[in-house]
């Protein structure tokens, strides 16, 4: 790979922190550093490999003031200033953060080597075994371990290097968590087999883990437990000057997932073949000022919510069943008027971005093509920038016709649409919002200002480096694993979207601060609706017996409506258990369909779970007796506005809890629960 395609976006001078920063997850020391031992210690920096294999899931990445990972997601802040030579190695991007997240083997949980694979030469003066000791640092619930090998073999001695959940601070541990037995812990070690140069490696077991430094040693009683620890100790050659310390600065987040569910291609960069690149519209890498209007993907899964939209879905010739639109459509015909704050923007770049990154081999003039969709006049036009600038070439591309059709011509003065690339590798290719409803496919991107795309033709699309996210595509493989939720230490925890979305229930992802991928919304017009609507079912298995008692984690559409009465309108539920039986004493549930509902007008999430069978609205615990074995839960809506989080069945001993305040309860916090939002774009 050429070093100029790591240049940072918008800055085209070689000066050591640009380039030290692209390349977060290439080494920055020499090949021929071979670290050794000095006083019975071997002492290694973790950035300090010279080489990673396995990258192409996974990868770690240097943090330092000089490093910063363009790496998403990742939601931690930059933790280099108590860090062993000031930097220090995160696996990323980071999607396995909570317990409550898919796990999917070789892809966000790693194993003997199969993902991200920093290696270091080091000699040992002695065959035998090493004590290890490793220095790592857990922010989330789910990036507390690493797995150590030797010479490509990865011993049960250090499979997992257990480290404390949820310090967010520098740890030094020398443990192993034997995977056969996740209680049992051992010391974390390894054999090495004769004297002389071996090949360390460290993988990447859980992604977003952070690792700062590894200590070998023969001696089986040392211990370390607090500091940066010894020097490094070299064998031979020379490492370049220590990393700066500098200010550390937070890291900026950006959305995972619109609130109807569009998925982005945020570790890609594209790479132009022969002058020309193909890209899906919505695989963008992110978007900006969305305040007013927001690029909304529509697939056959999908289907926005945002309104004023009067088109009908267009899928029909849609490359990969799959485009984006452009939402609300406010000005939908010329008597609407224009309102150049919301619905129309004469300039490039002042609302409703979308962009990718393309690292393009040579500098000059490309020639921009966009397949898209036009109903009419009021929505068949945007423009086009590079590296947040918006020339005159860019301005005003318009599509006509109402079928989807390849469009390369400037609206005013019928010329080809056009950027300049001013020095060849990384850059930042955007559209831009001029009219709202604007339907968009596919973009193509060439230096041949003759060629011509058409549908008949395969156009090139090749990734430098990367994975094509889908994230409706994640969170329908968590859906459809179609295992039973499990009973530990009492409390049984069902997240709501992991069942596909019934008639009447929209999915939806936003900043209320929501666990997992999101929640349900009951969408269906009335209050009071019979039950069986929208039917959703969980199944769950007990393994202590015992009384539990339901609660709900959900909210209102609108908590100030009737204020007079504790039954506010979208307050309620249907819900139904299959198998258990009534608990003495507390309300009665048979079989049948029961009404739960929220009382009174709290303002957000709660977990104020009631059996409202009576019109005096009294707290009312729900209540279910359960043997071991497996049960099920049905839910139904009966309220429009009702919004339904996560379910949460908790044991209880003598009586049920009955005041549900302050997000309830605790009732989570035996079992690590933390919500995981997707905060939105920040304007930029």
């Amino acid at each position: 790979m050429k070093l100029n395609s790591f240049l940072v976006l918008g800055l085209f001078t070689f000066n050591v922190a640009t380039i030290l920063q692209a390349q977060t997850e290439k080494p920055f020391v020499s090949v021929e550093i071979i670290f050794g031992s000095k006083k019975g210690f071997i002492v290694v920096e973790a950035e300090h490999f010279y080489k990673q294999t396995q990258t192409s899931k996974r990868a770690w990445h240097i943090n330092s003031s000089d490093h910063k990972p363009e790496v998403w997601p990742d939601h931690d802040n930059a933790s280099y200033s108590d860090a062993g030579g000031n930097a220090y190695m995160e696996a990323l991007p980071d999607l396995f953060h909570s317990d409550h997240d898919p796990i999917f083997q070789g892809d966000n949980l790693g194993a003997d080597g199969d993902l991200a694979v920093m290696h270091y030469k080091v000699w040992f003066p002695q065959a035998g075994r090493y004590y290890l000791w490793t220095r790592l640092r857990s922010n989330d619930q789910e990036d507390n371990t690493a797995q150590a090998g030797i010479n490509g073999t990865w011993p049960i001695s250090a499979q997992i290097l257990q480290s404390p959940v949820e310090k967010k601070e520098w740890i030094w541990k020398s443990d192993n968590r034997l995977s056969r037995n996740p209680w049992k812990i051992g010391r974390a070690y390894l054999d090495v087999p004769t004297t002389g140069i071996h090949d360390i490696q460290f993988c990447m077991r859980e992604d977003g883990e952070e690792f700062d430094r590894f200590i070998l040693t023969p001696d089986s009683n040392y211990s370390i437990s607090e500091g940066i620890g010894p020097k490094v100790t070299i064998y031979k050659g020379k490492l370049p000057k220590p990393l700066k310390a500098g200010k550390q600065v937070k890291t900026q987040k950006k959305s995972l997932i619109n609130p109807d569910g569009s998925f982005y291609g945020v570790n890609v960069l594209y790479q132009d073949s022969l002058g020309m690149v193909a890209i899906e519209a919505e695989n963008f890498y992110r978007q900006m000022l969305t305040q007013q209007r927001m690029w909304h993907l529509v697939s056959t899964n999908l289907t926005p919510l945002i309104g004023p939209d009067s088109d009908p879905v267009h899928l029909e010739g849609a490359s990969e069943n799959a485009y984006l639109e452009l939402l609300p459509d406010g000005r939908q015909k010329d008597e609407d008027g224009i309102n150049s704050k919301t619905s129309i923007y004469g300039e490039g770049g002042k609302g409703a971005i979308v962009s990718y990154f393309v690292s393009f081999e040579k500098a000059g003039t490309y020639y921009v093509w966009v397949r898209a969709l036009a109903i009419d006049g009021d929505d068949n036009t945007l423009h086009v920038g590079i590296d947040n600038t918006w020339p005159e070439s860019g301005r005003k591309m318009m599509f006509q016709g109402k079928a989807w059709k390849w469009s390369n011509t400037q609206r005013d003065t019928k010329a080809p649409i056009s950027i300049e690339v001013n020095n060849p590798g990384k850059h930042e290719m955007m559209l831009s919002m001029r009219e709202d409803g604007c339907e968009i496919d596919r973009i193509f991107i060439c230096s041949d200002k003759t060629f011509v795309p058409t549908d008949t033709v395969i156009l090139p699309s090749k990734i430098q480096k990367g994975v094509i996210e889908t994230w409706y595509k994640t969170r329908e493989q968590r859906m459809n694993t179609k295992g039973n939720y499990l009973s530990e230490n009492g409390m049984v925890i069902i997240e709501v979207e992991s069942y596909p979305v019934t008639e009447g229930w929209l999915y939806k992802a936003d900043t209320t601060k929501h666990s997992g991928y999101g929640y349900l919304e009951w969408n269906m017009e009335g209050q009071g609706i019979e039950a069986g609507k929208g039917t959703l079912n969980y199944s769950f298995e007990i393994t202590e017996p015992g009384n539990y008692q339901l609660f709900l984690r959900a909210r209102m559409a609108d908590p100030t409506n009737r204020p007079e009465t504790l039954d506010p309108d979208g307050n309620d539920m249907w819900v139904k258990f299959t198998g258990g039986k009534d608990v003495a004493k507390q309300q009665s549930l048979a079989d049948n369909w029961n009404k739960i509902a929220i009382l009174g007008h709290p303002k957000s999430w709660t977990w104020n779970t009631n059996a409202d069978a009576e019109k005096s609205h009294a707290i009312t615990p729900v209540c279910r007796n359960f043997k071991k074995g497996v049960y099920s839960i049905a839910i139904s809506g009966r309220s429009k506005g009702y919004i339904l989080d996560k379910i949460a069945l908790k044991k209880y001993k003598n009586k049920p809890v009955s005041t549900f305040e302050s997000e309830s309860l605790r009732i989570l916090t035996t079992t690590k629960e933390s919500d995981f939002t997707y905060p939105s774009f920040e304007k930029e």
